[in-house]
């Protein structure tokens, strides 16, 4: 896993109004564990909320389940070549359901009880980050992290908020960590506008 990155090198999303004048925030999430993490994203929502502010919340890979679990009372969600789990479904079932075995993708090593990026950095760049322009890639690197095991088997505890907040998927084509099948598959079953 890897810092908050809309404010990363190439990303387009720069200064606080960065992406045509829309205001966005990228928090960093704790990942010691899926409630953690939904706990960040309700509270940047309810903050929000508070200044009368629209909210739309954006999800990458396992920011899907993040905003799935935390974003009910966002007004939009978008996920961006993510993981959709329905109710109770933990993060690597949600991708085996999909047809993508988490565990089995290129470049992730599994130790007793972390996940981690691993391997040659070309061959990692080349698996998660093909788009990336050089100084985003250096930025990602260096904010790669081994993660609990545990987050991605930590099932989902509320509804989804994607049963009930208007949603959208966006399958990317060039996504080398998710397939583009398994990105199609989350689009019938799961979103609701």
């Amino acid at each position: 896993m890897s810092t908050a990155c809309s404010t990363g090198p190439g990303i387009g999303l720069r200064s606080p109004t960065g992406c045509g004048g829309v205001r966005h925030r990228s928090p960093e999430l704790p990942f010691t564990s899926l409630l953690d993490d939904a706990r960040v994203v309700r509270d940047v929502v309810a903050s929000r909320k508070a200044l009368g502010r629209r909210v739309v919340l954006v999800g990458h890979g396992y920011g899907g389940t993040v905003i799935s679990e935390g974003g009910a009372d966002a007004d939009a969600l978008v996920f961006l070549a993510a993981t959709v789990p329905a109710h109770g479904e933990t993060t690597t079932a949600a991708a085996e359901v999909s047809g993508s075995p988490l565990r089995d993708q290129p470049m992730i090593r599994v130790g007793e009880s972390t996940i981690a990026l691993a391997g040659p950095r070309a061959a990692v760049v080349g698996a998660f980050y093909n788009l990336a322009p050089p100084d985003g890639v250096d930025f990602f690197w260096a904010g790669l992290r081994a993660v609990p095991l545990s987050l991605f088997d930590e099932p989902t505890g509320a509804s989804p908020a994607w049963q009930t907040v208007p949603s959208t998927y966006i399958v990317c084509e060039a996504d080398n960590a998710l397939p583009v099948d398994c990105q199609r598959r989350w689009v019938t079953r799961r979103t609701t506008a």
